[in-house]
């Protein structure tokens, strides 16, 4: 992973002896990256499950949910907002038209969604990464309206989405 010190073990024989005995090899994922349930009460969610560099391309996977015979759609509809992050900064709050402050996002109306490097959507994630680093070393996900307004959650937030380790693959 970028900028973690948290590597998986890389003794094969612990990772199976882990599996083996069910005993967990890593710690739960950060509160950030779960998928909770409480993301997918929202009438609309999405849910980041990886984020893979492969040093030209970086390729998110996830889930969405949304209404019965409907769908997510950048031309006019609802989207999502894709941005970097470093698990704290910036808030997810601030990633869509209804903020004063609002910072860097690219649009997408699936997932998997692909950024390659140098395009509008890499650069939205990569103006995120800290001194020295190519990208972040995270990217989130959130649910927006079409004029880019980011979706409020059943609690009056903006928790309709997570974010993802980015991992070299």
């Amino acid at each position: 992973m970028f900028g973690h010190n948290d590597a998986p073990p890389t003794d094969r024989g612990a990772a199976v002896a882990a599996v083996a005995t069910g005993t967990p090899s890593e710690a739960a994922p950060p509160a950030d990256e779960q998928c909770t349930e409480t993301i997918r009460a929202n009438k609309r969610w999405a849910c980041l499950t990886a984020a893979v560099f492969d040093g030209s391309a970086l390729t998110l996977q996830g889930d969405v949910g949304v209404p019965e015979g409907t769908a997510l759609d950048v031309n006019g509809g609802f989207h999502l907002h894709i941005f970097g992050s470093d698990g704290v900064s910036p808030d997810p709050a601030v990633m869509g038209a209804h903020a004063t402050d609002q910072e860097q996002w690219y649009v997408e109306d699936k997932l998997p969604s692909v950024a390659t490097w140098g395009d509008g959507r890499w650069k939205a994630i990569a103006s995120y990464a800290p001194p020295g680093q190519t990208l972040p070393d995270k990217v989130c996900v959130r649910i927006a309206v079409d004029w880019h307004g980011l979706v409020k959650d059943t609690n009056g937030g903006y928790e309709t989405g997570n974010c993802a380790s980015i991992t070299k693959g």
